[in-house]
């Protein structure tokens, strides 16, 4: 009992609130120019992705929402129309429908995302697959 409470003593001297925040780790921050079909054909060329091949993960900094809404079924996923640099994104928020008070209109956040297709009705768009997002600092 002692040496628990020693412990539980120590920690409280030492662990701020910013040692119990979630870290994602991401394998490169993307510029907006080089979010394109060429990027992701590259990318291609290293798949299949799995465990010993992860799939890489951006970060993309301060884009602009212009549109958020829940979509699919119980509105359990969310979906973004982004604006970074006059380039536009369509983004995809699977099960983050919980997520969405977080982030309004208007609002510039920083996105960690996987490229994905978004194939319907005959059309192809490259779009982002959201992993996770904040709003801008």
């Amino acid at each position: 009992e002692e040496v628990k409470n020693r412990i539980e003593d120590y920690a409280h001297k030492i662990l701020k609130k910013k040692d119990f925040v979630r870290k994602v780790e991401y394998s490169l921050e993307i510029m907006p120019e080089d979010i394109s079909w060429q990027t992701y054909e590259e990318l291609e060329r290293f798949e299949p992705f799995g465990e010993a091949n992860r799939e890489p993960v951006f970060l993309l900094r301060g884009a602009n929402v212009v549109k958020i809404e829940k979509v699919g079924n119980g509105s359990g996923h969310l979906r973004f129309f982004l604006n970074v640099g006059g380039k536009k994104f369509k983004a995809m928020g699977f099960r983050m429908g919980d997520k969405f008070e977080e982030v309004k209109q208007g609002d510039n956040i920083d996105v960690l995302f996987a490229f994905a297709i978004d194939e319907w009705n005959g059309n192809r768009e490259l779009m982002l697959r959201l992993m996770d997002f904040r709003k801008s600092e």
